[in-house]
């Protein structure tokens, strides 16, 4: 699944996917086994019932009682801040999955989350100096390069910086390249040729 694209039509392919073999799709069932698809979908959808209210299915009769709190949440941030591991997005998306998710569930967003425990979520951020007009211009500059400008591309030529500014101020990548003037279906479509040639988990087809 490492190689799946995410938007919001995969998340409500997933979604569908798991209630017709019969997997568990609560909010709690997919953390267990899916995480990832759980992050998508609070990412895309706000919160993890929405996601799966969108995909056609009723989320109370799926609904099972969670294991994390808005307290116990609170307390395992506060146990991250004194170890001083980092609570940047990107970070946490890497190491700290689960209590993104949980997190970006119950507060409303991870922000939200880290000004209840007294964390100023500006702070955290690496890209104080850009701005819309700034990202727009290193994306057209990077694409007239040639330089693969997709998510996955960027991440591993390790411009995590504009990935992170363009998503602050776009709300995700794909709109920051769309805000560029560029072609983002295009751009997108090229990185799956990518990953099929090199041999890659090609992603799973998209609901029409």
């Amino acid at each position: 699944m490492e190689g799946l694209l995410w938007d919001r039509d995969e998340v409500i392919f997933q979604i569908r996917r798991r209630r017709e073999n019969n997997l568990d799709i609560s909010y709690t069932g997919v953390w267990e086994d899916f995480p990832r698809l759980l992050f998508a979908g609070v990412h895309y959808f706000k919160n993890w019932g929405r996601a799966v209210t969108t995909a056609g299915i009723d989320y109370t009769k799926v609904r099972r009682v969670e294991s994390w709190s808005r307290e116990r949440i609170k307390k395992e941030l506060k146990v991250l801040k004194k170890r001083k591991e980092s609570l940047r997005y990107i970070d946490c998306e890497r190491n700290h999955l689960k209590i993104l998710g949980a997190a970006s569930y119950h507060f409303g967003s991870w922000r939200k989350a880290l000004e209840v425990i007294g964390i100023d979520y500006r702070s955290l951020q690496r890209f104080t100096n850009w701005n819309r007009t700034k990202v727009k211009k290193e994306i057209r500059r990077l694409y007239r390069k040639e330089v693969d400008i997709s998510y996955s591309g960027l991440k591993k030529e390790r411009k995590i910086a504009l990935v992170s500014a363009g998503t602050h101020y776009f709300g995700n990548w794909g709109k920051a390249i769309i805000a560029a003037g560029l072609p983002y279906q295009e751009i997108r479509k090229k990185r799956v040729g990518c990953f099929a040639e090199k041999g890659d988990s090609i992603p799973l087809p998209r609901i029409k």
